[in-house]
């Protein structure tokens, strides 16, 4: 109000938006595409999900894969006979075979070269990450002290505990 103007009032800014909303949606509404335009759908871009019964002399079974995927290869016809164990389709195994590799990488600890642009990077994803892991331990000593319980010191041969020593009592 130093050059004399009002700020705008709350009337304002709402007549403002009353009159801006309707005309973003009628914008949309008439300009947003339309059923015929779009593009028909491939196969391989469904997904189709089928389970199945087998209807054997004495039984009915169903049929449902161990995992799911994309079906590569109809091994029957429907209606012929198949023998137990035998297969009935096969299924794209490549994203089994790319879980297998990471399970694979997560138990051997594949070992990462530690170069400086490595350690900034992780230094920057974790911020302060000695500061807070230094904040948790100091209160967990004090947890442990308020409580009472055994604290040990950590040397280079073990954790020893803190025992006050008896006067006067020698070991021979």
């Amino acid at each position: 109000m130093a050059n004399g103007r009002r700020s705008p009032g709350i009337f304002t800014v709402l007549a403002v938006l009353l009159l801006v909303g309707p005309l973003g949606f009628a914008g949309w509404y008439f300009f947003r595409p339309k059923p015929d335009d779009t593009p028909p759908v491939r196969g391989e871009d469904l997904d189709v999900v089928c389970t199945g019964r087998v209807d054997a002399p004495k039984t009915v079974t169903s049929l449902e894969p161990a995992q799911a995927g994309r079906v590569v290869e109809v091994c029957v016809e429907e209606g012929a006979e198949v023998s137990q164990d035998a297969p009935i389709l096969k299924l794209d195994d490549a994203m089994a075979r790319v879980r297998l590799r990471q399970a694979e990488a997560a138990v051997r600890g594949i070992p990462v070269a530690l170069t400086p642009r490595r350690l900034t990077m992780t230094a920057a994803r974790h911020p302060l990450m000695t500061q807070r892991v230094s904040a948790l331990i100091r209160v967990h000593g004090i947890w442990l002290w308020a409580r009472r319980l055994p604290m040990y010191t950590k040397a280079f041969g073990g954790p020893k505990a803190q025992r006050p020593s008896a006067a006067g009592t020698r070991a021979a």
